[in-house]
């Protein structure tokens, strides 16, 4: 079945009580996921985020075409961040810190949407490859009920905080690609190179036992748990493996070993690194919903890039095309995250994310060279000034087979005395709502996003020529 994410209703300047329906979840919802974890420091560097050469701010610019949720990343402490040199004033010592990652959320949250907080328990990347005790950590590497205990207060402070400032995320990964495990290696080894370049490893001893493990998710799953009990959100839970091929088996793992009271079963899929195909990753995935019903699969990174070449100082990191997606281009790259974002609604999943489409290419530095890794990938066109291209627009495809939606009554009207519309709502106050106003159906010049209060109500003020016949459409933001 075809299921719209936006319903439309006609809306004359001299209706009164005009209704329409607005789409309400009645059960997990889809989400339309971006990350944009790298957007504070792009900013910073001096970034500018265009549309049709207009500049625009990147996070209601997403929310505007359809994302529904904002993953960000949480390190202990970048401390090696502060090792490389600055463009200017204005690029901070440390991004993706607690401070970075508040202003990202709080950014999210105002542009509408949904935000799933994504804990590395490390200072720096942590992926299968890599999973260093942060460095305050370090003197309990060996005793693994005092690291859980840390693991745990860390996870309550850190979402305590945010919850006191209005920001709760709606979902919660405990740890990030952890095909091995977490907290594994507790060394992190710094060098600097010539040229201000730095070189990171991890490395020491590895302690990734199962009891050890256990303790180590529980550990913050239990936190998560308690802080959702009182809070204004209460989150899901993720945990996160890399390749759609290790899923099943690293998902049985976190059953045998005692580690269940999760929700989402989060994994990623790159073409370039995991290989195989968007079917071949439908029927994994829906292999796994058939042993696990209970679990709700969810693609946690992905990306696929729409040009192959390298503009800067710094190597991109996805090189391969699936031939059946080549050659690339902007149009390819919408076509590709349209069909797997398909085939994950068919094979039972409940969201995916596009990894770092706002890493656009600057002046500043990194550990190992100068601009992006992303830029080939980035919805923000380098070769069109920084302008939004059809790439960054997939999450507004029309897409079939949607989870089922209640519908709600709405209505629009007009105050000839205040030349204000209202738009009034039978629904409980406190979700998320777009509403776009027009004079034309080709024009949408009122774009807006709110949350309703007691009332039900919310006042717009019209653009001049009032008088004539204006359309609307409300929806709810999708969670």
């Amino acid at each position: 079945m075809m299921m719209k994410r936006v319903l439309l209703a006609a809306v004359s300047a001299g209706a009164f009580g005009l209704s329409a329906l607005c789409s309400l979840g009645a059960q997990t919802p889809f989400y339309f996921g971006n990350d944009l974890s790298y957007v504070n420091e792009m900013e910073d560097c001096g970034a500018v985020y265009r549309e049709n050469d207009e500049v625009v701010d990147p996070f209601v610019s997403m929310a505007t075409h359809g994302t529904n949720l904002v993953r960000v990343r949480l390190w202990n402490d970048p401390y090696w961040l502060e090792l490389v040199p600055k463009l200017n004033e204005n690029v901070k010592a440390q991004y993706s810190n607690l401070e970075d990652v508040t202003k990202a959320i709080r950014r999210s949250k105002e542009a509408g949407m949904d935000v799933i907080l994504d804990f590395h328990f490390s200072d720096m990347w942590a992926d299968p490859g890599r999973q260093v005790i942060p460095r305050e950590w370090q003197h309990a590497a060996g005793d693994d009920d005092a690291l859980a205990q840390l693991l745990y207060e860390y996870v309550k402070s850190v979402l305590v905080g945010l919850d006191e400032q209005g920001l709760m995320p709606e979902i919660v990964t405990l740890g990030n690609e952890t095909n091995s495990g977490m907290l594994l290696e507790d060394e992190l080894s710094v060098r600097e190179l010539e040229g201000g370049f730095l070189e990171i490893e991890g490395g020491g001893t590895w302690r990734g036992g199962d009891e050890r493990l256990s303790k180590l998710w529980n550990a913050g799953i239990r936190a998560v748990r308690e802080v959702g009990a009182v809070a204004s959100v209460n989150p899901k839970i993720a945990l996160h493996v890399a390749d759609p091929g290790d899923m099943m088996g690293f998902f049985d793992r976190m059953v045998r070993i005692g580690v269940t009271d999760f929700d989402i079963a989060g994994i990623s899929y790159y073409f370039a690194w995991h290989g195989g195909s968007i079917s071949h990753t439908g029927n994994l995935i829906r292999a796994f919903k058939t042993k696990y019903p209970q679990y709700d699969p969810m693609v946690l990174e992905t990306g696929y890039p729409w040009d192959t070449a390298n503009i800067d100082g710094l190597n991109n990191i996805i090189a391969d095309v699936d031939p059946q997606y080549s050659p690339v281009s902007p149009n390819m790259q919408r076509k590709y995250m349209v069909d797997l974002t398909q085939e994950v609604i068919d094979a039972g999943g409940v969201g995916v994310i596009f990894w770092e489409p706002l890493w656009v290419s600057t002046d500043c530095r990194t550990p190992w060279g100068t601009g992006s890794s992303h830029e080939h990938v980035a919805y923000y066109n380098h070769r069109d000034n920084h302008n939004l291209h059809a790439g960054g627009t997939w999450m507004e495809a029309e897409y079939q087979n949607l989870p089922a939606v209640e519908g709600a009554e709405v209505s629009f009207n007009f105050d000839h005395e205040s030349l204000k519309t209202q738009i009034v709502f039978n629904v409980n106050p406190g979700s998320e709502y777009q509403y776009d106003l027009s004079s034309d159906l080709r024009d949408w010049d009122v774009v807006d996003f709110f949350r309703p209060v007691e009332s039900r109500e919310v006042s717009v003020s019209l653009p001049s020529a009032a008088e004539l016949p204006r359309f609307g459409r409300v929806w709810k933001i999708a969670r």
